[in-house]
């Protein structure tokens, strides 16, 4: 454990110091660790985001927020700064919906305690706007699910009723004319329509 702690001076990679303080938290169970290891960890995802464009992993940053919103909620540590920042990587016009999406699945999984259903309140509206712009049918299909979630969240029946609306309409669209030749059909249908 002195190595850690001696590395923690001398490091200067944000990477290897969330990685350090993170372990330094879980081994210590020192509370001062966990502060340290998500302001490292926010670090790392303001890296990513400003070398997106170069192709990195969206996992890499879905893997990061996770463990930033698991130490935050479960240190408790400056969660209303946490809040803020996802919070405007959602907002931020320049981010493609595919990172959003991951960030909205990451509240969804992990954010129950930091996120109130006040805190959540604009991101049925967002998810269905994202929605609306992008193409690909997995990314469309699982931002209608996440409005679903957050307007249910939120109370929301009038964003509930549009975003199932919008989910049944999708579904409709994959259905495929009955075809006498491919007894598939019939059950691929049979599925869309539970």
């Amino acid at each position: 454990m002195d190595y850690f702690c001696e590395r923690v001076k001398t490091a200067s990679n944000p990477h290897l110091l969330a990685k350090y303080y993170h372990f330094l938290l879980h081994v210590t169970r020192n509370n001062s660790f966990a502060s340290r290891a998500v302001k490292n960890y926010q670090k790392i995802l303001s890296h990513y985001l400003s070398v997106y464009q170069q192709g990195f992993h969206v996992l890499h940053f879905s893997e990061t927020l996770e463990k930033l919103i698991s130490i935050s909620v479960k240190y408790k540590t400056d969660d209303n700064n946490l809040k803020i920042q996802i919070d405007s990587y959602l907002h931020d016009p320049s981010l493609s919906p595919k990172i959003k999406i991951f960030i909205f699945e990451n509240i969804r999984d992990n954010g129950g305690k930091l996120f109130k259903s006040v805190d959540l309140a604009d991101y049925p509206k967002l998810c269905i706007d994202l929605f609306n712009i992008e193409t690909e049918h997995n990314l469309k299909e699982r931002l209608l699910n996440l409005a679903v979630f957050f307007s249910q969240k939120t109370s929301d029946k009038d964003l509930f009723r549009t975003a199932n609306e919008l989910l049944g309409d999708f579904e409709y669209q994959k259905l495929q004319p009955n075809d006498d030749k491919n007894i598939a059909i019939s059950h691929i249908n049979e599925y869309h329509l539970k």
